[in-house]
């Protein structure tokens, strides 16, 4: 794709640039290590220091924060889209990810081009707890195509937001789409995951064979190992978190984890021991973005599912902690909405069932609000159900289970349907 955006190096440098922007809009290994040959090739340029900086922030690369804010500060900026980048990334960096999200906002309507803001614009109204937060999404992808042409990365959003309101046929085109303008790409294989998911949990046409781990592309490979039977899941979830590297290498992806993939695991786990085959995968290393952010920052999408992941002793006094610290949380909604999700899910993890099966009814309702996708929020569903058939609330559990198997198979759900019916 040729470059829209200007920028205020020389063309060998451009080049090199433009290479840093497919591995990081495409989520591909060693994109840290794409910029830092574009900083050394034109240690002058502000936006190069400026993206460093961002992905230090985020915790995708191992830049020194301090030193590259300075450089960027006093780098070449002869164009307004790259003053503006740096103004909002030094705003990010002097008072943190949420509160400079009006600086992208702002940064995204001036200069839908640039694809390496819009990438975090999108994650933030994505996450968030707004109720137009999808409108957002799809107004910031379409006005970033009239400026750039089709593009795998926009595909995706479309495909995401699309198969999250049921539109499946829809999605499938898009990712789909993506898929054939980037065979081994994330934002094809994302999506396409998530239909695969939500279609038939039993399909043969795993996600696994669509995103798998071809080519360059295997950071966000694990999401694959959320869509089949119990068997299939945790048999996949080694594939999925193995290499593991805490440093990106050459030819090897660092697999970062998702808390809602290691709870889907922890869920299936969780079944079997309700039939009384007890089986727990073991839990990997937790991802860099997990590990960088302070709890405060986290999306709650991501709060509620560190939350709900990997039971460990320490996880009930975690959630205990929340509700008091919460007020304190940067992230919109998270002083609002986690409280009271952390008082069920700590009961959950304490086995008081009882109890957590009416608070996390409570909260039921709200669930539409953490953000996320479907497949997130899908996991408060199944830490309920557990709760309800512990609790011996048989009854509601039966009646949750049928309406999600309306909606596709699953043989993990049919178990757990089969194994509610016999104890009531």
């Amino acid at each position: 794709m040729a470059r829209v955006l200007p920028l205020s190096t020389d063309g060998d440098t451009a080049g090199l640039w433009d290479g840093f922007v497919v591995r990081h809009v495409g989520r591909r290994s060693c994109a840290d290590l794409a910029l830092r040959e574009v900083i050394d090739a034109d240690p002058g340029l502000a936006v190069a220091h400026a993206a460093a900086l961002l992905l230090a922030l985020v915790g995708a690369g191992d830049f020194d924060t301090g030193e590259q804010a300075a450089a960027a500060r006093r780098g070449r900026t002869d164009h307004d889209w790259e003053r503006s980048f740096v103004e909002a990334t030094l705003t990010m960096h002097s008072q943190g990810l949420w509160p400079s999200r009006p600086s992208w906002v702002r940064h995204q309507q001036r200069f839908p081009a640039d694809l390496v803001g819009l990438v975090l614009t999108v994650f933030l109204a994505a996450t968030s707890t707004e109720p137009d937060a999808q409108e957002q999404v799809l107004g910031m992808s379409r006005s970033a195509g009239r400026s750039v042409g089709e593009h795998p990365l926009l595909l995706g959003y479309e495909a995401m937001v699309a198969q999250d309101r049921g539109r499946l046929d829809d999605a499938h085109r898009l990712a789909a789409r993506a898929l054939e303008l980037d065979p081994t790409g994330f934002d094809g294989g994302h999506p396409m995951a998530h239909v695969f998911s939500r279609a038939a949990t039993t399909t043969a046409a795993s996600p696994g064979s669509t995103a798998g781990s071809r080519g360059p592309t295997r950071t966000h490979r694990s999401v694959a190992t959320w869509s089949g039977t119990r068997r299939s899941t945790t048999s996949r979830w080694a594939t999925a978190s193995a290499p593991w590297s805490a440093t990106s290498t050459a030819g090897a992806d660092p697999a970062p984890v998702p808390s809602s993939t290691a709870a889907r695991c922890c869920g299936a786990a969780s079944s079997t021991v309700s039939c009384g085959r007890a089986t727990t995968p073991r839990a990997p290393p937790s991802c860099r973005w997990s590990r960088h952010w302070s709890p405060g920052s986290r999306p709650p999408s991501s709060g509620c599912m560190s939350r709900s992941g990997w039971p460990r002793p320490t996880t009930p006094r975690a959630c205990a902690a929340t509700p008091a610290s919460a007020a304190s949380f940067t992230a919109p909604g998270a002083a609002e909405l986690l409280p009271g999700l952390a008082r069920g899910l700590a009961a959950y993890v304490e086995d008081d069932h009882v109890a957590a099966s009416e608070l996390l009814l409570g909260e039921e309702q709200r669930v539409a609000r953490y953000g996320g996708s479907h497949a997130q929020r899908e996991v408060f569903g199944d830490t309920l159900l557990q709760s309800l058939v512990r609790a011996e609330r048989y009854d509601e559990a039966t009646t949750r289970l049928r309406s999600r198997l309306d909606r596709r198979e699953s043989r993990l759900d049919a178990g757990l349907l089969a194994h509610v019916g016999a104890a009531g």
